[in-house]
């Protein structure tokens, strides 16, 4: 059992003790008397013996069911048979050491040689706290194992989503990628200026990407910064075939954020949809809404979509399904098309 459970903080054994112990003792003087003769034979140290006994049997309970339940833990059995051990082997060491403790008191200390009827009222009185307090340590044990198990999954499940997240952006839309070094080599043998631009705008889109690969979320605008140099890597020199408007974006606080390269990804599934010819360019408006990140495209929408694959839009969508509980949602409608993002607020450090 973890140190951190509730039975083995220093608090609860200081407290719990004190307050079963005054319960206990103003149970024994209504066992034996009246309320009007409660003072002729129990005194002030009668409450410090119970107290003493609570604790005592509490700290034996402690140990004694914690060695026995790590003997019966891995062995599978169900969780009635484990209560039930629990439960029968706190009322065994309750009896052994009220009995023996009531004994040496009353003999010893009180001076009484018959004192069987205050030994059955002692007995019965924590019979019945050993049973509740082996049953709430079971719980307890229980519990804390049921909260790891749960923790452990949500671990494993996030490191599932961010490796599944880091592989994405190692290898972000290959397609993509091969496209644009194609479009620099046929650059090279006519403009080389503009080669070197294209050149020098694509590594700008891949170094936004392996920045932010360490990181699960990162800033609102982190991502548009990425997605400027996009823009400007699609459009190139010529007559803008992309057009983005931002629309109170940069306005949003550096604690609300996106999963990384998820404008990237929404520009590309959008690109591989519509057509982005100077003559009908594609327009994409952002914008925030009701804590959604609005992305917005209107345009001529494709024959056939370009091999842009959907996986990596699925990816991302799957993170959001992890991160923010809401996955990506795309509505379309004619010639336009609008993808709603659930912003993530996080804590600042």
């Amino acid at each position: 059992m973890s140190a951190n459970t509730i039975v083995n903080r220093p608090l609860f054994r200081l407290l719990v003790p004190l307050f079963v112990g005054v319960a206990a003792y103003f149970l024994i003087l209504l066992g034996f008397d009246s309320i009007s003769r409660l003072k002729e034979n129990f005194f002030g140290v009668e409450v410090v013996l119970c107290v003493i006994l609570s604790a005592a049997l509490m700290e034996l309970l402690r140990i004694g069911l914690h060695v026995i339940y790590k003997r019966i833990d891995n062995r599978n059995y169900l969780i009635g048979y484990v209560v039930g051990v629990e439960v029968f082997a706190a009322a065994g060491l309750s009896l052994i050491l009220i009995s023996a403790m009531v004994s040496i008191y009353y003999h010893y200390l009180v001076g009484f040689s018959s004192f069987a009827t205050e030994l059955i009222v002692f007995n019965a009185i924590y019979l019945f706290v050993s049973v509740a307090y082996s049953t709430f340590y079971v719980s307890t044990v229980y519990l804390s194992k049921t909260n790891l198990l749960a923790i452990s999954r949500e671990t494993e499940h996030q490191r599932s989503v961010e490796k599944e997240l880091s592989t994405y952006k190692s290898l972000i839309n290959p397609s993509f990628l091969y496209a644009n070094l194609e479009r620099i080599v046929v650059l090279l043998h006519g403009n080389s200026q503009e080669a070197a631009s294209a050149t020098q705008t694509l590594s700008e889109v891949y170094r936004h990407v392996l920045t932010a690969r360490p990181n699960s979320l990162v800033s609102v605008s982190s991502e548009v910064e990425q997605l400027i140099v996009l823009a400007q890597l699609l459009n190139g020199a010529s007559v803008p075939r992309v057009n983005v408007e931002l629309t109170g974006v940069s306005n949003l606080l550096p604690t609300i954020c996106m999963v990384p390269s998820t404008l990237h990804a929404i520009v590309l599934y959008l690109v591989s949809q519509f057509i982005t010819e100077p003559a009908q360019p594609l327009r994409i408006n952002i914008f925030v809404q009701d804590y959604l990140l609005v992305v917005e495209a209107t345009g001529v929408r494709r024959l056939v979509p370009l091999d842009f694959s959907r996986d990596d839009f699925d990816v991302i969508n799957r993170a959001y399904r992890y991160f923010a509980n809401q996955p990506i949602n795309v509505l379309s409608e004619g010639g336009s098309t609008r993808i709603l993002v659930k912003l993530i607020a996080v804590e600042e450090q």
